[in-house]
């Protein structure tokens, strides 16, 4: 009857309420950002591998453990106090024409990500040339090649580590629980933002990153499931990897990416813009969509 579906979704509600009333998201983000300053266990993994060891392997090695912890703590997160039901944060199965939809999307995001690269740190790195080569030129390889040979295991790893692993992983912490928690406390426009910010701030450009964090919580919120988002961040990261892959074969094994070459090839900044801008453009004017401003689990 009606009362009793009535009264079933006051419990479904209540039950809803109660679970993210519950969950502490903060000690989750804290072990997302807190390695940024100081990794515990860093100073180890260096001393294990020997003076002789390549250089990508305290890098790859350093990522995993990473990726262990975040792992560990978004279980603990998502276990304690109370469990969340994982059903509700992945949602419903979603089409091949939504998971297309959603790359189209992440086309877009990555030359806004591009363009927002150039328009950040361009202009600073002639006002602050040493940060900027520290923060967003010298980071960590995403293709190894050491003394001329490609090794194919670390590699592989490494592959694996950037295109499943932190997909996965970024898009249930991100995506599945603090959006969740902070949409529950603070309102879901807020919980985007907010988290999209925090997003951010965990990688070398940090504009790009938190526009790509809002586009997965939008596919998120659009399509009701957590699968579109990890598919489209997944591929997201083979293309970025690809790319450097392409820079590597084109210059040479040897070849090394400086803060001249960056400034240099400002030109693909400006090209990576006007893309942007005329593409939202066409999309807005051309696309209108309504969209359910409700979580999965909600």
């Amino acid at each position: 009857s009606k009362c009793d579906y009535s009264l079933g979704l006051l419990q479904l509600t209540g039950a809803y309420s109660e679970t993210w009333k519950v969950v502490r998201v903060r000690y989750l983000v804290a072990v997302f950002i807190f390695p940024l300053f100081y990794l515990p266990g860093a100073n180890s993994i260096y001393e294990s591998l020997g003076p002789y060891a390549p250089p990508y392997a305290f890098d790859l090695a350093i990522i995993l453990y990473l990726q262990t912890i975040w792992c560990l703590a978004t279980y603990i997160t998502a276990t304690l106090p109370v469990e969340i039901p994982i059903r509700t944060v992945i949602g419903r199965r979603p089409g091949k024409s939504e998971i297309v939809s959603g790359l189209k999307l992440s086309a877009w995001l990555l030359a806004a990500s591009i363009g927002a690269a150039y328009a950040l740190f361009l202009p600073l790195s002639y006002w602050v040339p040493t940060f900027v080569t520290f923060w967003f030129i010298e980071t960590p390889d995403l293709v190894f090649f050491y003394d001329g040979s490609f090794p194919v295991l670390a590699n592989l790893l490494n592959l694996l580590s950037l295109c499943v692993i932190a997909p996965i992983l970024e898009e249930i912490g991100f995506r599945g629980l603090i959006l969740h928690r902070w949409a529950h406390k603070y309102g879901l426009k807020s919980a985007i933002l907010g988290s999209s910010f925090v997003f951010g701030i965990l990688h070398p450009d940090p504009i790009g990153a938190f526009l790509f964090g809002v586009g997965m919580c939008i596919l998120y919120l659009r399509y009701q499931s957590i699968i579109v988002p990890i598919v489209c961040h997944s591929i997201y990261n083979i293309v970025v990897w690809l790319i450097e892959l392409g820079y590597i074969v084109a210059q040479g094994p040897e070849y090394e990416y400086t803060l001249e070459t960056f400034q240099n090839e400002w030109p693909i900044g400006a090209v990576a813009i006007t893309v942007t801008c005329v593409w939202a453009l066409l999309y807005v004017r051309r696309y209108s969509y309504s969209m359910p401003w409700k979580l999965p689990a909600a």
